[in-house]
């Protein structure tokens, strides 16, 4: 079916890991836990272990020592698909089960920001004092959040860097485990 063996693997883990990413978002919207909130940034987590499994599964499925480059495009891949899936899955949840979580979510944050301006000027100054934070352009981007935001939320840049360190990192301890495993193997 495919011509290179990693791209099953790393359509299915992320395929897997979209999935789970969208579960956890519909725990935190069962629980009333603000789905659309810095809680949702976890999901991270379980694309990284899908992204270790699938490098784990073709590991043993290829039976000798894995490329670098292999490793890494099941775990950029992984990412990139569960990344796009779960956005899709969420703005499509937004858009046709619960039009009104993003008007509730925009008014928690602008009264949560408000309610927490004392500790944020404590913290970070405010505009009056010639400090960073301006309340008035805070409220104006706060209701620049729409399903576009939502969805391209998945992609910025901090977890796109995250996401590249980390499949690095996993494409550098499995190709090791294999070279090691398969020296163990040869030397018997």
């Amino acid at each position: 079916m495919f011509k290179r063996p990693f791209l099953r693997y790393a359509l299915l883990s992320g395929l897997l890991a979209g999935l789970i990413c969208f579960g956890y978002f519909l725990l935190l919207y069962t629980t009333d836990a603000l789905p659309l909130g810095t809680r949702r940034n976890i999901g991270l987590i379980f694309i990284w272990i899908c992204m270790a499994l699938g490098v784990w599964q073709f590991g043993r499925a290829v039976r000798r020592p894995i490329q670098f480059l292999e490793a890494f495009l099941i775990c950029v891949i992984t990412v990139g698909l569960a990344s796009a899936l779960d956005s899709f899955l969420v703005v499509g949840f937004i858009k046709y089960v619960d039009p009104g979580m993003l008007p509730t979510f925009i008014a928690h944050i602008k009264q949560q920001a408000l309610t927490d301006r004392a500790t944020i000027d404590e913290q970070f100054g405010s505009n009056e004092k010639g400090k960073l934070i301006d309340y008035a352009e805070l409220i104006r981007q706060i209701d620049r959040i729409n399903l576009r935001s939502i969805f391209m939320a998945n992609f910025s840049i901090l977890r796109i860097v995250f996401s590249l360190l980390y499949s690095a990192l996993i494409a550098v301890f499995f190709r090791r485990l294999s070279q090691s495993s398969t020296e163990g193997i040869s030397g018997i």
